[in-house]
């Protein structure tokens, strides 16, 4: 296990021994004090926005409903990405394909896995590299629920920027949003049950305006390498923090502020919050 991992690791263990000691209080306020991390403030005093309301330069889609079949003899369900996978001797673990990892990273570098595209969804299949066999196999055998998610007509390419936010490294997933080229904006969090939580669409000038500012925020030119970030994070391991990515890169926050990556999640933010999946 390469440094990096362990240090990973060792963050994931501190973390969740701090999250048990966490009642239902304190996971309240940490879902209140994620709304604040990486964002511009918000006006207290105005009205609730509503999300399925359309504006000048962005849209969201009414919650959707779903009636799907039965999973067939011999298949599971995996509900969060309406897809099917076969059942077998060995466990595959079927991730959403994602900029941001988490507390996945320091596992997923451990383990035996491939990349695979069901539907419109982009997942990762994979286990113990002992299991790669058994793994291989049933990893092939993904497929989509029909009428399901996982068909939805969405770019198949890697998003342009994703905004998540969580309650430090013991969990308390606070959701978030994937923005693509063309302005197809996907909603994920816990108040909604699938990944594909709620779907949006910015205009394009608009899609324009959002990526003229993250461009001119610093964040492609940050010179903060892994270990110094992993360094920074540790000043408040278990704060609420906020991953932010663009292009591919990613970048994460807690209660040591970087200007480059709060500009782009507020800007963000502006453009496409609120959350409906929060």
């Amino acid at each position: 296990m390469g440094p990096r991992v362990a240090t990973l690791v060792a963050l994931a263990l501190l973390g969740a021994c701090k999250g048990k000691a966490r009642d239902g209080a304190t996971a309240s306020a940490a879902r209140a004090d994620a709304a604040m991390v990486a964002s511009a403030p918000r006006d207290a005093a105005a009205a609730p926005l509503d999300a399925s309301a359309p504006t000048a330069a962005l849209t969201v889609e009414p919650a959707r409903t779903y009636a799907l079949p039965a999973p067939a003899p011999g298949f599971a369900r995996i509900a969060a990405y309406d897809v099917d996978i076969q059942e077998g001797a060995c466990k595959p673990m079927v991730t959403v394909l994602r900029a941001y990892e988490g507390l996945y990273a320091a596992m997923l570098a451990e383990q035996w896995k491939v990349e695979v595209t069901v539907g419109t969804l982009r997942l990762r299949c994979g286990g113990d590299p002992k299991d790669q066999a058994c793994l291989a196999a049933l990893c092939a055998t993904l497929r989509p629920v029909p009428g399901g998610s996982a068909l939805e007509p969405y770019p198949t390419e890697a998003p342009t920027l994703e905004l998540a936010t969580a309650g430090g490294f013991a969990g308390f997933d606070q959701g978030g949003v994937v923005i693509y080229a063309d302005g197809t904006v996907q909603y994920f969090g816990p108040a909604c049950a699938r990944w594909r939580g709620r779907r949006g669409q910015l205009t394009a000038p608009a899609m324009a305006a959002l990526m003229a500012t993250v461009d001119q925020s610093g964040f492609a030119t940050l010179a903060e390498s892994p270990k110094e970030e992993m360094v920074r994070l540790l000043d408040c391991s278990d704060d609420v923090y906020a991953s932010v990515s663009v292009r591919g890169t990613t970048r994460t926050v807690g209660c040591t502020r970087v200007k480059a990556i709060d500009d782009v999640a507020a800007a963000i933010r502006a453009a496409v919050f609120p959350n409906p999946c929060e």
